[in-house]
Formats: structure tokens, sequence, C-alpha cells
């Protein structure tokens, strides 16, 4: 394991990838460093706020303006988030139509009273959940400004995420509530309205102090710096928590907070890595049993995470009831606290990967929602399947629900495109299918293709390089093909940029004395390698079929043969086995595929 023992360490480990060469000779990312005061009213639900951000323009344009998100202003009857929700067929059933009934007192609000540059008044427009500042002055390649604001707003009652007054009880779950920069990347600025989907965040640093009734226990993003002087299990101290909470957080790219006058506080160290911190709450009845379970199942999360993934860096991780289901954010997710102990596990499991992927890897998660969410439930299934081990057909695919689930998708004709940018589905189901479900099959098809161990090192190798970074599709697919020697961007253009599908077959299997012939159909538009599996008296024979598109052979074990024509419908494999020694024949044996159709994979004597 890689874990790091102090939190100095942890920042050494995060400022070292963060000040890595570029992973790629033209990349550039901007930069972000916030400083933020917040004092919230529990009587009003209403807050104000001074922020300072220290920008960095990395890019190689002049900037004349910029542009903040504002996504409490969703919580608004007649936004678009409202709209949106009211014209899907099938609205997501925590929001519905929700927002259109929320009173004055009930709405959410986000307002910046004035924005300065270097202490020069900006002009600023408010288009609903996206502010439009045109700065005083340009800000050229290579140079850093100030942008000073003062801000107020109202915390909506709980709808989406963030809010008050949740489901459970919980007072404050504080995400999306400041004003956060939009980033600037190679396609320009990030400008979608928030709907309630996904986010895409600058990298900087965090120093935020917030200001409460000290009745309140906080819960954040990042490292209590003032731990002595709050108490509240941040330290042994006795006092209560009368002061402003100051939280640190360095190289992240948003910042969350949650806060309850009954939240019980503990935490768990793991060994050689970050301590976590439980946040939640007892219900009458309810003594809370699976927040007690649950650090040591979250310990060997973080162990089974770096072993398949990469290390985690930082030096803490929280836990915290709150929110509308799961929601991750930096070294932070909010979780509902009630539940089985399997579900809770694997919610907490889902929030807490996401920091390597929406944390760490930090796509823009509006056009590649399928990276962060794909990639989060494909390593979460795997570690899940090893906290609580199940036989069958889950055994050898853990991914199996997420299979049925876009195969049933698949034969309604209703799956759509990944390249579809995450607001613009046509159903939540749909939304839900392609990012969760086909994100993660699509790094299961990547393994039948690759093979495991040069899947692993290829996975690995590109959380390494591009950790900390604002990375592509095409940067992915990169590192497995320089990991594997295979080309493979013709697998990507197919899987995100069309509905087309996999579906191969065993059409028939016949010989003689001396051998046997074996053909193997593609059903599917999607050509693919043929891994086939054949039993006869000395057990299980494994053979590879590359395909031409992919200009070599896997490292796989087991023979190869030479390659399949990818516009072939067959390709007929000959074996020096006598035929009546052969009783089964399978493609894809091992359950690797997104096969829409396995009824037609195996022939049997």
């Amino acid at each position: 394991m890689r874990f790091f023992k102090n939190s100095s360490l942890a920042v050494f480990f995060v400022l070292g990838l963060q000040l890595h060469a570029q992973p790629r000779s033209d990349y550039w990312q901007q930069r972000a460093d916030y400083d933020i005061r917040v004092s919230l009213d529990h009587k009003t639900h209403t807050f104000t706020g001074q922020q300072e951000i220290t920008y960095t323009n990395n890019s190689p344009d002049t900037l004349e303006k910029v542009f903040y998100h504002l996504q409490f202003n969703a919580f608004q009857p007649g936004s678009n988030m409202d709209e949106r929700s009211r014209d899907l067929p099938d609205p997501d059933r925590r929001v519905g139509s929700r927002i259109a009934g929320l009173s004055e007192k009930e709405i959410g609000e986000q307002k910046i009273l004035w924005l300065k540059q270097d202490g020069k008044e900006a002009n600023i427009e408010h288009w609903g959940t996206i502010l439009k500042v045109t700065l005083p002055a340009p800000l050229a390649p290579g140079q850093t400004t100030k942008l000073a604001l003062e801000f107020r707003g109202q915390v909506p009652q709980q709808i989406r995420r963030s809010g008050r007054n949740n489901s459970e009880g919980i007072h404050y779950s504080m995400a999306q509530w400041y004003p956060k920069l939009a980033n600037y990347d190679r396609y320009g600025w990030n400008t979608t309205p928030y709907v309630g989907r996904e986010f895409y965040g600058v990298w900087g640093n965090f120093d935020v102090r917030i200001d409460i009734d000290k009745a309140y226990t906080v819960a954040a993003t990042g490292v209590l710096q003032n731990a002595e002087e709050m108490g509240r299990g941040y330290s042994t101290s006795k006092k209560n928590g009368a002061g402003t909470w100051h939280f640190r957080a360095e190289n992240v790219h948003d910042f969350v907070w949650a806060a309850d006058p009954k939240y019980i506080h503990t935490t768990h160290q793991v060994e050689g890595g970050p301590l976590m911190r439980f946040f939640y709450t007892e219900k009458k009845g309810d003594p809370a049993k699976n927040w007690e379970e649950l650090p040591k199942y979250m310990e060997r999360f973080f162990q089974l995470a770096d072993s398949l993934v990469g290390p985690y860096p930082y030096p803490e991780f929280s836990f915290i009831q709150g929110g509308d289901g799961g929601m991750e954010y930096p070294m932070a997710t909010l979780m509902m606290g009630r539940g089985k102990l399997k579900g809770m596990v694997g919610l907490a499991v889902h929030e807490a990967m996401h920091n390597w992927f929406y944390g760490m890897i930090a796509t823009n998660e509006n056009r590649y929602p399928w990276i962060d969410e794909g990639f989060t439930t494909f390593v979460e299934n795997i570690i899940m399947q090893k906290l609580f081990p199940e036989e069958g057909v889950r055994a050898s695919n853990p991914h199996y629900s997420n299979y049925l689930g876009y195969v049933q998708q698949y034969e309604a004709g209703k799956t759509e495109v990944l390249t579809t940018p995450s607001d613009h589905y046509l159903t939540n189901r749909a939304y839900g299918i392609a990012s969760y479900s086909q994100g993660c099959l699509l790094l299961n098809n990547l393994l039948y293709i690759m093979g495991e161990e040069d899947f692993w090192k290829g996975f690995q190798n590109f959380f390494r390089k591009w950790a900390f970074h604002h990375p592509h599709p095409e940067d992915f697919i990169r590192e497995m093909e320089k990991t594997s020697d295979l080309q493979l961007q013709w697998f990507l253009d197919l899987w995100i940029g069309t509905t087309q599908a996999i579906d191969l077959s065993i059409d028939s299997v016949y010989g003689d004395n001396n051998s046997t012939h074996i053909v193997i159909g593609r059903k599917g538009d999607i050509p693919m390698p043929a891994t086939i599996g054949v039993v006869t008296p000395k057990g299980v024979e494994l053979h590879h079929v590359p395909i031409d598109l992919m200009y070599g052979n896997s490292n796989q074990e087991g023979k190869h043969h030479p390659f399949w024509k990818w516009a072939s419908r067959s390709y007929t494999l000959t074996l020096p086995v006598p035929f009546s020694d052969v009783s089964v024949v399978m493609v894809d044996p091992y359950f690797k595929t997104a096969d829409i159709q396995r009824d037609n994979n195996r022939w049997k004597k």
C-alpha cells in the first residue's frame, strides 16, 4: 500500500503531482485560490459573505470577462432546473415539481452585491445560475489578478443535494453555496446553467471561515485549522464551538460544509492513511449502529482503492450525514444516514471513490459524465464484491447489474450516445444508463480487449499522469494504448459516439478426427476481438483472435491467432483438436464484454 502517514507527506504528494511536468506539451489549466468568510443566520436561513480569488490565467488567451456559478438560484420557481424537471418524462423524484411550489422564504438565492478586479469595480450581470463579469482590465496570458466580491443568499429548502432541513432532519447541507468561478479551458468558458447534474471546477486552495451559532457542529472539506479552539470532536478540548470555524483545503476544486446541532462526531485513523471523520445523528429508536460499523468497511475501502487505482493523498476524509442521497465533494461526501448496512456501505464506497475521479481526475463532467460516474462505478463494483462477496455470475462479473440495465435500455431502443452533454439526455434513465452503466462497461470491455495485466497497468498510469489536471477521453485512451501497444481509438469512438452494440456468437462447430472448425459470428455492429474457451478432456483452452483495428495482440494467457478483418461478419478458427474431443465452445467465456445477446455465445455438443 502507498498510504501517507502524516499530513505533510500528503500535501507533498498533492503539490508534487500538481507541479509535475504537464501531461501534454500543449496542456494548460487555470488556477484559482479562494479566501472566503461567510456568516449564516440560522433563524432566517440567510447568509452573507466576502470572497477573494487569486486567479492566474495560464491559457494562451487574453480574458476580457469571467463567469461565476450561482447555483442556489436554481432553487427558484421558473428556473432552468425547475422547467427542466417538469419537462422530463421521468423527473428525479426528489425534484419533480417541488421547486415550482417553493415560497419566498423557501427558495434558494445567491446575489453578488459588488465585484472588483484589483480594486476596480467590474460590470456584473446576473443570468440565473450564471454571473457574467466584464473585467475593467483584460487579463493577459500568464497574469494573476485579484477578484474580490461581496455576496448574500438564502439557503433553500432541501430539494437536491444542498439545502436546509433534509428528510432526515439535518439542518444545513451547504453544497454549491458560494460564488464559484467557472473553468476556462481549451473549449472556452464552461457556463452550463445548473439543473442538478454535474460539475467542473478550477484547481486551487480554499481558505474558508464560517460563522454560525455556537450550538452547531460543522463538518467540511479540508482540515480544521483551529481545532483546539472549537472542540466538538476535532480535539479533546472541552470548548463547544463558540467562534469562527476555519478550514483549509489544498489543491481541490470545490468546497462543501454541513452543520447540525445534534451531530455526533467520531474518528477512525486508517493505518498509514487518512483520518476518517464521521458526522451523524441518532434517531429515536435507531441507535445508528450502521455508523458504528462503517469505519471498518471504509478502512478496507481506502486500502483497496489505493491498490486498484492509486493513493488518496489528502490527510482527512469526512462522511457527513446530509443531502438527499449521496453526493461527492473533495475530501468529503454528503450521504443519507439510514438504511441497511450493505446499502449504506455501498453508498459510502461509491461517493468516496469519486474522490479519485471527480476529485483528482477532475474531467468536465458536463461533457463527459461517463468518465467520473462510470469509472467510479467500475471500481466500486469490484470493491463491493470484495467487501460483500457474492457467488454465481456476479463473482466473475461484479458489473452484472450495470450490464443488465444497459441491455434492457438497448432492447427498448432508448440508449443515447455518451457524447450527449449531461443536461441534454432525453430522459433521466438514459443519462443514468449512459453515465453509470455504459461508462463502467467501457472499462470492462477494454479489460477484455487488453487483458487484466495491461488494463490495470494502463489504468493506474492514467491516474498517476493525469491526477490534479483535467483530462479528456483521448488522454485516457492514449495511456491505455501506450501501455498495451494496441490501437484502441476505434473502440472508444464506437462506444461513446454511437449506439451500436456488441454481439459475438458461436455460429457453428464442426470437424473430423484431425481438427475442429469454429465459426465465430459478429451479429452486432461493434467489431470486437474474440476470446474463445474450448472444453476438451484436457480442460479449458483459451484462444485469442484480435481484430485488424488493434494492430497487435493482447498480452493474455492462451494461444493467439491471425487477425479478424473488422468488416467481416464471420471468422473461422481451426484448431488441431479432434472434433470428438470438443464438448463446449464459448466466446467471451469469463463474461467481460457487454454482449447484448449471450444466448448465442455458447455451443454445446
